[in-house]
């Protein structure tokens, strides 16, 4: 795919239109291996014979050839898949598509563009890429995040290294795939590690696509290997650039942070080691910290950055449930926290639970226990946590929720939270009474009591149950707040006098401290 002929151009214009018609044949089969043919001949022609409008022609039927047809359901979308008679020519199909792709044509209008990532982006869906056409759709994923975004350069020390020990064909075949581009480039164009600059940077951008789309056409061992990282890289390098891919309406879900979402959760790579892509980025690029990276600036972004280009909050959620695995927050947790904090008010429900969720796991993140010390979590992190009043804000998402599932995953996090705090530590415990002295004044200590701690039953909450039974026994009689709130408390324990459970049981030790008979 990679070689190169010379003919005349008579010769060249003769079998360029021989392969269209066949291309563009209204037979499906036909059209397909006729598609792939013409794109193979272009490449082995340097594409001197190719059009922008004729590029444009084959994209938009190698799209045609890849989509289901309009209006129809997932079943008839298998059966037009099926009509292939082999799975050679689907999966040719797509790695085609990454070649493509990888030619973009930088004189397109922004409209042209637009309508073409589009189309693109809606063929990812099932049951295409969820069958033998994976690979080479993740290619063209990746094709597209490396024409829009600028990219650690492998460095020749990488390079110098990779032939001191063995390795596997495929990788080596990578190696002097790579290798090869290198000099090619160089030659051309000067040692690309000098080019600094962002208009060299944009420079090298078609380049390493062209060559990543040729290394994945010609290697099926890396293919197969690397599927799922090209499709992590890819999903993540869109997200990158949504703010330049404007699609979709303003305020509008849109359409890259949706198939995103939908496809990240999908992707088996959860494992604690670094997640690279030999030989398209650095060994030392880690995809998974890149993706993270990706989604906590998209999701809290710069209040100063462009408004109409930022994601509304249902796409923010549908994101954030990508972090909610486990081995994400014991590596990344302390990165992705922050744009979670900032969120925890905002208004759209769906998108304040999932911070709930995030908060909750952050904290099981930090909270275990060494087994030989026995010593407590870092105490940074409680700290941290209460420095930005998280505790009291869970109280007032109870207190407000609009739905059972938002006043659960609040109490969670609050569960959670408690985990995390020494509670023989006499700054924590201040913290906590301090806390509590303040829910009474702003009137949200029933809802503490009663959805919180003595809901939960027998779990952490019985520390904060037991600073709220010490409570009064530091108010002084001579502050004003404090006379309130032993007031409070009096008042309290008299309107609660036929409860059960634990919330019987923190009023009868209770009623003893702020001068409350029991009842009989």
């Amino acid at each position: 795919m990679d070689s190169q002929v010379e003919i005349d151009e008579e010769q060249a214009q003769a079998v360029e239109t021989g392969l269209s018609r066949l291309a563009f044949s209204g037979d499906l089969v036909v059209a397909a291996y006729g598609i792939i043919s013409l794109s193979s001949w272009y490449t082995s022609t340097s594409r001197s014979n190719q059009t922008r409008d004729e590029w444009k022609k084959v994209l938009h039927q190698l799209i045609r050839l890849l989509s289901p047809p309009e209006d129809a359901s997932d079943e008839s979308h298998r059966h037009t898949l099926s009509q292939y008679p082999y799975h050679d020519v689907l999966i040719d199909l797509a790695q085609t598509l990454a070649v493509e792709v990888s030619h973009w044509r930088w004189e397109l209008s922004k409209q042209e563009m637009v309508e073409l990532l589009e189309l693109l982006v809606s063929l990812y869906c099932e049951p295409l890429i969820e069958g033998p056409a994976r690979g080479g759709m993740s290619a063209a994923l990746a094709v597209l995040a490396l024409l829009f975004n600028d990219y650690p350069e492998i460095t020749p020390q990488e390079l110098e290294a990779s032939g001191t020990h063995a390795t596997e064909g495929y990788l080596q075949e990578a190696i002097d795939l790579y290798q090869k581009k290198t000099k090619t480039y160089n030659e051309q164009h000067g040692d690309f590690h000098k080019h600094t600059s962002k208009p060299q940077r944009a420079k090298r951008r078609p380049w390493r696509a062209q060559s990543t789309a040729i290394l994945c056409a010609m290697n099926r061992g890396y293919l197969e290997r690397y599927s799922e990282e090209l499709m992590l890289f890819g999903l993540a390098g869109l997200l990158d650039s949504f703010a330049e891919v404007q699609l979709g309406e303003a305020g509008a879900t849109h359409p890259i942070a949706q198939l995103v979402a939908a496809q990240l959760i999908r992707i088996p790579i959860t494992q604690s080691q670094t997640t690279t892509l030999p030989w398209v980025l650095p060994s030392t690029f880690d995809l998974r910290l890149y993706t993270v990276d990706v989604i906590t600036r998209i999701v809290s972004p710069s209040p100063l950055g462009d408004q109409r280009t930022q994601l509304c909050d249902e796409d923010k959620a549908a994101l954030l449930q990508y972090l909610s695995e486990r081995s994400i927050w014991a590596e990344f947790g302390h990165q992705i926290i922050m744009p979670m904090i900032k969120l925890l008010n905002c208004a759209n429900t769906k998108l304040q639970t999932q911070c709930l969720v995030a908060l909750r796991e952050y904290c099981l993140g930090i909270s275990t226990f060494d087994d030989e010390s026995e010593s407590y979590p870092n105490p940074i992190d409680w700290r941290f946590i209460f420095s930005f009043d998280i505790p009291y804000q869970l109280v007032k998402i109870v207190e407000g929720a609009s739905n059972n599932e938002l006043e659960s995953r609040a109490v969670d996090a609050l569960d959670s939270i408690v985990q995390i705090i020494p509670n023989a530590d006499e700054e924590a415990i201040r913290i906590i009474r301090n806390m509590l002295k303040r829910l009474i004044l702003d009137g949200l200590f029933e809802t503490f009591a009663i959805k919180i701690v003595c809901k939960a039953g027998d779990s952490s909450f019985g520390f904060l149950r037991k600073q709220m039974v010490a409570l009064p026994e530091i108010l002084k009689i001579g502050n004003q707040a404090d006379v309130q709130i032993f007031q409070y408390l009096q008042d309290f324990c008299r309107s609660h006098n036929k409860e059960s459970g634990f919330l019987a049981l923190l009023l009868f030790e209770l009623r003893s401290k702020v001068d409350v008979e029991n009842p009989a």
